[in-house]
């Protein structure tokens, strides 16, 4: 079986393409790694002619190790260690089955991208709305709590009113029995004036009597006499 060839390279941190002397096939034919560790981000880097080319030089900086492992045979891909695209598909299947089912709706998306775009550039716009919609909320949620207030501030009122109307009454009530009163103990008074009058007559009465009873006595003794 095939073993790959290595080729090594010392980047300077601004070198972004790396020429290999040999003819690769294609993505699945090389393997790249930098310290050691496998890109295996296939949107880092392009394969030009017989050239390396990372998109971002800083995926090469300075001092790092950059080895590029390269087979002619699909026998020797076995032996890269890397992942291809057929991996990284198995090892998504989920996502990839998941996206199958949503297809509709993520053509709707990419039918409707410019409307997403328009709304994701407007976003602070957006997002004021939303804003103003919550504020909108706030202020309709406070002018029922102050209606409350108001039905509840005239209810005490009427309360208020009621009980004031009672007190009045009662006062009314109170005056009227203290007229009453008043009326009843000037008849009582009256009424005893009158029968001291009348005791008065009757012991003026009684003492005339007696005066005439004493007198005709008299006049019966000188008689008898």
């Amino acid at each position: 079986m095939e073993t790959p060839a290595r080729y090594t390279f010392s980047p300077d941190g601004s070198t972004n393409v790396f020429q290999i002397p040999v003819r690769m096939k294609g993505d699945n034919y090389v393997r790249i790694d930098v310290d050691d560790i496998t890109i295996n981000d296939r949107n880092k880097f392009d394969l030009v002619n017989n050239n390396i080319v990372f998109i971002d030089v800083a995926d090469v900086p300075a001092n790092s190790q950059l080895s590029v492992l390269v087979v002619q045979t699909d026998e020797g891909i076995a032996n890269l260690g890397n992942t291809n695209s057929i991996d990284i598909v198995s090892q998504n299947i989920a996502d990839v089955n998941a996206v199958a089912a949503n297809l509709s709706e993520i053509q709707a998306v990419n039918n409707n991208l410019p409307a997403i775009q328009n709304v994701d550039a407007n976003m602070s716009s957006v997002l004021g709305a939303a804003q103003a919609a919550t504020d909108a909320e706030t202020a309709a949620t406070n002018a029922i709590a102050a209606e409350t207030s108001a039905i509840q501030a005239s209810t005490d009122a009427a309360t208020a009113k009621n009980a004031a109307e009672a007190a009045e009454v009662g006062a009314t009530n109170a005056a009227a029995n203290a007229i009453a009163a008043a009326s009843t103990a000037s008849a009582h008074e009256t009424a005893a004036g009158v029968s001291a009058a009348a005791a008065l007559v009757s012991e003026n009465n009684a003492a005339a009597s007696a005066t005439l009873s004493e007198n005709a006595a008299i006049i019966y003794a000188i008689a008898l006499g």
